[in-house]
C-alpha cells in the first residue's frame, strides 16, 4: 500500500532537451530493428522503497515469457536485458542503451523520469513507464518516445471529486501539502467539484497540521479530502479529535496506507482512501506468485506487465523491433485508431491473442491486466481505474469498489 508514495508527483525540473520536434508517435519511420527485440527494465528505487522493485521485475520475467511461449517476436524470442536492481535510473538507462535495447520499463519514480528520457529518447530507444503519475511529463519533450501505463494526477483529481460526489458532500476543506503532486489533484479536485455545484476550500498543511484542521472545521464542512503525502498521521489525529466522522474523511493515493496499530482500534473504521489501478485478477496474482513465491504485494505489476505486452504487439504491428517503430506503433495497439481508417478495433486480453488478430490483419485494442491502457499522443492514458478502500477496525484499508475516469475530452486524442 505505501508504493502510493512513490507513484509520482513529485517536482520535475522541467527542460529541455536537445532532440528533433518530430514526434515518433505519430510519424512513420523505417524499419531499422536487428530482429530481436530487447527489453529493459530500471530498477531504480532503493531504500524503503526498495520493495516495490521485485513485484516489477516478476511481471516484467512473466510477460517475457508468455511473449515467447506464444512464439515471441517474428519466431524469435524477446530477450529481457539483465538489470542490476538500486542502480541509478540514469546509469541504468545507458547500460541499456549500450546493451541494444529496444524498449525500456520505467523508470517508477517520478522525479528519475526526466534525464531518464533524455537517455533513452536521444538513443531512440522507446520508454514506456508503469508508474509515473507527474502531471508535468505530459509535457516533457521526449519526441514522441515517451509513454506510461500509470494515470496522471490530473486523472486522481477527478475520481476524488467522484467520490466525493458520490457521499453527497455539499461543502468540503482539501487539506493539502506542498508538493506538485498535491498541487495537481487539489485543483483538478476543486474544479471538478465546483461544475458539480459542490464547494470548497484550499488548506494548506505546511502551516501545521493543527491550525488546517482547525481552519478546516471552521468551514463547516461535511467533507475532509487529505491531498498530502507528509504529516497524515498527525492530520488524522487532529481530525479525529475535532469529532470530524471518519466516513466524511477521504484519502488521496499519498495518504491511503495500512495504518494498523498507529491508531487506537477501530479509530480509523469508515475512513475511505484512494489508489491509482484496478486490483489485478486473482489468476494473474496467482501465475505471479508461481514466479515469485515470496512476492509480498503487486504494486505496480500489471502496469509493468502489460508495459511489456504493448511492446511487444506494437513491434509485431510495425513488422520491426526498433525503438521508433515500437513507438509510433503503440497507440494503435493500445486502442487508439484513426477514425474511419477501418473496422473497428477487437479487443484482446493477451499477446497470443492480439497478435494472432494481426497476423490476420485485424486492428486490436489491448485490454490488459490493469485494464484498458489505451494511449492519447501524448503517451498518457486517456481511462484509468482507481480502487477505492473502506478502513475497518483494525485500521486497515480493504478494497470496496473501483472509480472509472477520464481525461478530458482535448487530452484524449
Amino acid at each position: 500500500m505505501s508504493g502510493a508514495a512513490l507513484a509520482a508527483g513529485l517536482a520535475l525540473a522541467v527542460v529541455g532537451c536537445s532532440q528533433s520536434a518530430a514526434n515518433v508517435r505519430v510519424a512513420s519511420s523505417e524499419a531499422g530493428g536487428d530482429g530481436t527485440l530487447k527489453i529493459g527494465v530500471v530498477l531504480e528505487s532503493t531504500g524503503e522503497q526498495k520493495f516495490l522493485n521485485e513485484a516489477q521485475r516478476a511481471a516484467v520475467k512473466l510477460a517475457v515469457r508468455d511473449i515467447n511461449d506464444a512464439g515471441g517476436f517474428d519466431g524469435r524470442d524477446v530477450q529481457l536485458l539483465p538489470a542490476q536492481a538500486g542502480e541509478a535510473a540514469t546509469i541504468a538507462a545507458q547500460d541499456f542503451i549500450d546493451g541494444g535495447a529496444d524498449v525500456v520499463i520505467g523508470p517508477t519514480d517520478s522525479s528519475s523520469a526526466p534525464e531518464t528520457i533524455d537517455l533513452l529518447s536521444g538513443a531512440s530507444v522507446a520508454i514506456i513507464s508503469p508508474a509515473n503519475s507527474a502531471a508535468a511529463l505530459t509535457d516533457y519533450p521526449s519526441s514522441g518516445y515517451y509513454f506510461r501505463a500509470f494515470p496522471s494526477t490530473v486523472l486522481e483529481g477527478q475520481a476524488l471529486a467522484e467520490l466525493v460526489q458520490q457521499a453527497s458532500a455539499r461543502q468540503v476543506a482539501v487539506l493539502h501539502g506542498g508538493s506538485a503532486y498535491a498541487s495537481t489533484v487539489t485543483e483538478v479536485l476543486q474544479d471538478r467539484l465546483a461544475s458539480q455545484g459542490i464547494g470548497s476550500k484550499r488548506v494548506p498543511v505546511v502551516d501545521g497540521p493543527s491550525r488546517a484542521v482547525q481552519e478546516a472545521t471552521a468551514t463547516a464542512a461535511d467533507a475532509v479530502v487529505v491531498v498530502a503525502r507528509e504529516q497524515v498521521r498527525t492530520v488524522l489525529d487532529r481530525l479525529l479529535e475535532a469529532d470530524m466522522a471518519p466516513s466524511a474523511i477521504f484519502l488521496g493515493s499519498g495518504a491511503t496506507a495500512a495504518y494498523g496499530g498507529t491508531f487506537a482500534k477501530g479509530a480509523l473504521d469508515g475512513v475511505h482512501g484512494l489508489l491509482a489501478g484496478d486490483l489485478p485478477g486473482s489468476g494473474f496474482q496467482h501465475r505471479l506468485l508461481d514466479l515469485a513465491p515470496d512476492l509480498e504485494h503487486m504494486t505496480f505489476a500489471a502496469e509493468a506487465y502489460d508495459a511489456v505486452v504493448l511492446a511487444a504487439l506494437a513491434a509485431a504491428d510495425a513488422g520491426d523491433d526498433s525503438g521508433s517503430s515500437i513507438a509510433g506503433h503503440l497507440l494503435e495497439v493500445s486502442g487508439n485508431h484513426q477514425q474511419g481508417t477501418g473496422a473497428e478495433p477487437q479487443e484482446c486480453a493477451s499477446y497470443a491473442a492480439c497478435v494472432e488478430l494481426l497476423r490476420e490483419g485485424k486492428a486490436i485494442d489491448y485490454r490488459g491486466q490493469s485494464g484498458p491502457v489505451t494511449f492519447n499522443h501524448n503517451g498518457d492514458v486517456r481511462t484509468a481505474a482507481f480502487s477505492v478502500y473502506e478502513y475497518g477496525g483494525q485500521n486497515l484499508p480493504r478494497s470496496s469498489g473501483t472509480v472509472r475516469v477520464n481525461l478530458p475530452e482535448q487530452s484524449r486524442q
